[in-house]
């Protein structure tokens, strides 16, 4: 007769099996099968799921399914023995704090299954991605379409939201005293409640803006005490990412100080870890200082910590080294080889570990170069931000003009890097501001019918809704 020691084993066993560990790190499989057995107690058992995870923890999803399988009372609201476990864990200095900040995430995740829940899978697992996300002003702009239509039209089509920070601010704006903080923490309340009857997860909150760099250090610590709140505003939406994108600031405000923008990155960084909060860093094509992809993750590099990563903007990355609207055929000189080149440095460089989540739109080939005398020409800002902001399309829109080489970016990505996770739409178009009724549906409709066509394009199968793994009473939830 098996014992329960022995059932622990072999899902420990599973685990390191799905994750390709289980012959790279015999010291530590020692470690932990040691714990198996001087320890029998409940204590133990949940340090090694904990430890597991803090060793792999970029396929947190793949052990947490592990558990829930196991033991649905991990997640249970009446009881929380995993956490009554770190007592034990203030023998094992300094992992104490990674440790919380996996406790923190895996909280963060398991809130989110109230509804549903969808596998970030491993290649060796599965093809299938999770269900199609969609940025929620990319259905529409917040002073022109109220967030519940945008809402209806994304839970039409079946797609999860990043919320995007100008959304929530203009519900906060509509309670009474406007957007103080505490109406952003209503506002944050409204929104998830909105989204849970709709059944839609909230995938991030997104963009903090103009954060790194900043000379006026009042200023800077101005924006850390803004963080704060982000930070709570994220635990009540259900989302433990949110996501900074390079600053576009003027030189004589923000520093290319490397040192400087590291330490800053850091100290939200160190801010969100206890609270299981991951960072995304960003390129913008137009940043001041930092606007592409390799200079991005080098500062991920130098930040060096384990929930601060990197997304990836298909848009972005090619827009700056592909693409210039202001050259006679659009194209950047030598355009095609240099992307090739930057591809497969990506391939070499990038630990796939430390992508949050990928973004993926397209752009639209114009007519004329966007120069002085084109209607998107704005002298104030970069032709690159100008062409961002008017011109983007949903992957392979070619009858409307899509032309950068997106489909290659997201090869790279999910075979060359063999990543799976979370994949959002980011669309910004002068369509966004047109008024009536029909503007959030006929994005959403777009945006479906690519998501469909990516799928297709690279081989992917059709995507289904995977069914709730426990009752929503059985959750846990902040």
């Amino acid at each position: 007769m098996r014992s329960s020691g022995d059932e622990h084993h072999d899902v420990i066993r599973a685990i390191y099996d799905s994750v390709g560990l289980f012959n790279d790190n015999g010291c530590l499989i020692s470690f932990l099968l040691l714990l198996l057995k001087i320890s029998g107690t409940e204590g133990s058992w949940d340090l090694l799921v904990v430890f597991v995870i803090y060793i792999h923890s970029s396929y947190l999803l793949d052990v947490l399914l592990l558990v829930l399988n196991s033991s649905e009372r991990y997640f249970s609201p009446s009881a929380s023995p995993m956490y009554n476990s770190f007592s034990v864990l203030h023998h094992f200095k300094p992992h104490f704090d990674i440790f919380n900040y996996l406790w923190q995430r895996l909280i963060n995740w398991s809130s989110s299954l109230q509804t549903s829940y969808y596998r970030y899978a491993t290649p060796s697992i599965t093809n299938m991605l999770p269900r199609a996300a969609i940025s929620s002003h990319s259905l529409g702009r917040a002073w022109v379409h109220n967030l519940s239509e945008k809402l209806d039209a994304a839970a039409k089509y079946n797609m999860d939201i990043e919320l995007f920070y100008e959304d929530l601010l203009y519900v906060a704006k509509s309670l009474p005293g406007g957007a103080t903080n505490a109406n952003h923490l209503a506002a944050a309340k409204t929104i998830r409640s909105m989204c849970d009857a709709r059944d839609l997860t909230i995938i991030c909150l997104q963009p903090f803006m103009h954060y790194e760099g900043l000379r006026d250090r009042a200023w800077h610590a101005e924006r850390v005490e803004e963080m704060k709140l982000w930070i709570q505003m994220a635990h009540i939406l259900g989302t433990n990412i949110i996501a900074i994108p390079s600053t576009f600031l003027p030189a004589d405000v923000t520093s290319g100080d490397l040192d400087l923008i590291t330490a800053d990155l850091r100290e939200v960084a160190d801010l969100g870890a206890p609270e299981g909060i991951q960072f995304a860093y960003e390129n913008l094509a137009w940043g001041t200082y930092v606007d592409t992809w390799e200079q991005a993750y080098h500062i991920v590099e130098l930040v060096d910590r384990p929930n601060f990563g990197i997304c990836l903007d298909t848009f972005n990355i090619t827009a700056r080294i592909y693409a210039d609207p202001e050259a006679p055929n659009r194209k950047t000189a030598d355009a095609d080889a240099i992307f090739k080149a930057s591809m497969e440095r990506m391939v070499k460089t990038i630990d796939p570990k430390k992508i949050v989540f990928v973004q993926v739109v397209d752009g639209e080939y114009l007519d004329e170069p966007l120069v002085e005398g084109h209607k998107y020409y704005n002298e104030a800002q970069p032709a690159r931000m100008s062409w961002s902001r008017n011109c983007r399309l949903f992957y392979g829109e070619s009858e409307r003009g899509a032309y950068l080489p997106v489909k290659q970016v997201l090869e790279t990505i999910l075979v060359g890097l063999g990543w799976r996770g979370r994949i959002s739409a980011e669309l910004f178009s002068a369509s966004l501001v047109e008024e009536g009724a029909g503007v959030p549906q006929e994005h959403a409709r777009r945006a479906s019918e690519s998501w469909e066509k990516l799928l297709r394009d690279l081989g992917m199968g059709a995507q289904k809704r995977r069914a709730s793994l426990m009752q929503p009473e059985q959750v846990a939830r902040l």
